[in-house]
């Protein structure tokens, strides 16, 4: 259980760990039983490459999708699959979020491997496939929007309109139970007699999201052996192996990765949850009549953060975080975007502060492809981030990332130290806060952050501060202000 998913290995191994781990959860399932009597037999499982032939769930990920979200598009599926009886296929991989091109998904996963993992589940998985043609042209589409009051798709991700097309929630309005702010769950319409007789059913893009089941307590240890099942093609462990030797790793050497989420778009989608939670609770506890009344504009809460503040404050609660929960010393990989061709000028102030914290880091651009490796697409060089990360003896990351949640699933619980999204958002009311510590001494994120942004000018610091002499070392600070 050590590896994890570190490389293929061998699935009876995979499936011992499957069986510790899920004794740790107190198993609900009888196969559970059934498994660990199997594993008495110390017999192989044969090559498993299967065709999209038999019963069909077919899947695809959805335009905007970034690499987690379409691996839970795709384990969800799997989970669907075992309910419903059906062989998963799946129709591409994008390698690109903001691209509608897709590669086929045998390029991205190892379908074998896989699939011998997945037939050790006994009377469960049928298994994963590329989707066919054959299969598309054959199948029901049934389409629903992925978010609340979103506008559902006109047609499934095979480009065939002449396909029998089902609006979900349109033919089968009352069958399936609508949640409060949520859709219903798709595995309810895939059991229902009038579908579950059709032999091929496609989901349109993105939908296995919405396979809410899988996520409640009874079945979530099977969703997550299901993560755990998940093979990548070996060029990309081949990969991973070369950007540590390159980096002077040892293999069984421990290292640490941290998860710096810091690009433009999550900062931008931060900043609006930051905006969207203050005025909850500024409605919920009068702080907003009060603001009116008195047009007190000095209160923090009267004063909402601009774009550049809540960068700033988000870096200081985030580093600071790190700081207090990942050992300094030992190599240290940053995955981020940034540094790999976005973001240059944040990159330009947030690695040289990462550095006062962790001196023996690793930069996005030492951890990039090796030279002549076919990686091109963001989502390609995210499953090298991935694999990097989920082999780390520690790692950081942020609660409402799926890749940081993604990663921390394949990772024992002690080694994952997870910035919450709650306490993020409880930082935010607390007020503005633009110090970090390194070694018992504050330092100004708002300082560098004009450094290398000359036209924008966050709030606090400045020339003329002086230093809480207070504030313990290598812990959070309070919220500091300057000195007049």
């Amino acid at each position: 259980c050590d590896s994890n998913i570190h490389e293929p290995c061998c699935p009876m191994a995979a499936a011992r760990c499957y069986v510790s781990v899920d004794r740790a959860h107190k198993p609900h399932f009888l196969w559970v039983v059934v498994l660990e009597l199997l594993l008495l037999c110390q017999g192989s499982v044969p090559a498993a490459v299967y065709e999209c032939t038999g019963r069909t769930l077919i899947v695809a990920p959805a335009k905007g999708m970034g690499l987690n979200n379409q691996l839970n598009v795709i384990v969800r599926a799997l989970f669907s699959g075992i309910v419903t009886q059906r062989r998963v296929c799946v129709n591409g991989f994008a390698p690109h979020f903001k691209s509608g091109n897709k590669i086929p998904i045998n390029q991205i996963l190892d379908l074998q491997s896989m699939n011998e993992e997945l037939a050790l589940i006994p009377n469960g998985s049928l298994g994963i496939a590329v989707a066919s043609p054959e299969a598309i042209s054959r199948s029901t589409c049934l389409i629903m929007p992925i978010y609340k009051n979103s506008e559902p798709p006109t047609k499934c991700d095979s480009g065939r309109p002449k396909l029998q097309t089902v609006n979900l929630q349109l033919e089968y309005p009352s069958q399936c139970p609508n949640v409060p702010d949520q859709l219903p769950d798709v595995l309810c319409y895939l059991v229902l007699g009038a579908l579950s007789a059709k032999p091929h059913l496609q989901l349109s893009s993105g939908n296995p999201l919405n396979v809410k089941t899988a996520e409640s307590a009874e079945h979530k240890p099977l969703l997550l052996h299901l993560y755990r099942t998940l093979r990548f093609h070996p060029k990309f462990y081949a990969a991973v192996r070369s950007i540590r030797t390159r980096n002077a790793i040892r293999d069984g050497e421990r290292y640490s990765a941290v998860h710096l989420r810091v690009e433009d778009d999550w900062l931008r989608w931060l900043h609006w949850q930051y905006r969207r939670n203050l005025f909850k609770r500024n409605m919920a506890d009068g702080t907003d009549a009060a603001c009116k009344l008195t047009n007190n504009r000095a209160h923090h809460r009267c004063d909402p953060m601009s774009m550049e503040d809540h960068d700033v404050h988000y870096l200081t609660a985030y580093l600071n975080f790190l700081g207090a929960h990942l050992p300094r010393e030992g190599p240290m990989f940053v995955i981020s975007g940034i540094g790999k061709g976005g973001s240059p000028q944040r990159a330009a102030f947030v690695i040289p502060i990462l550095k006062t914290l962790f001196p023996n880091l690793i930069t996005p651009t030492q951890s990039s492809p090796p030279k002549g490796a076919a990686f091109s697409g963001r989502e390609l060089m995210a499953i090298l981030d991935f694999l990097l990360a989920q082999q780390s003896s520690h790692f950081g990351g942020m609660g409402a990332s799926t890749f940081s949640l993604n990663v921390g699933q394949h990772m024992p619980e002690a080694q994952v130290h997870m910035f919450g999204m709650l306490a993020y958002l409880n930082s935010t009311i607390r007020g503005y806060d633009p110090f970090l510590m390194v070694r018992g001494s504050p330092v100004c994120i708002a300082d560098a952050y004009q450094a290398v942004h000359p036209q924008t000018r966050p709030r606090g610091c400045g020339q003329n501060w002086q230093a809480n002499p207070a504030v313990p070392r290598n812990k959070p600070p309070a919220l500091l202000r300057k000195s007049p």
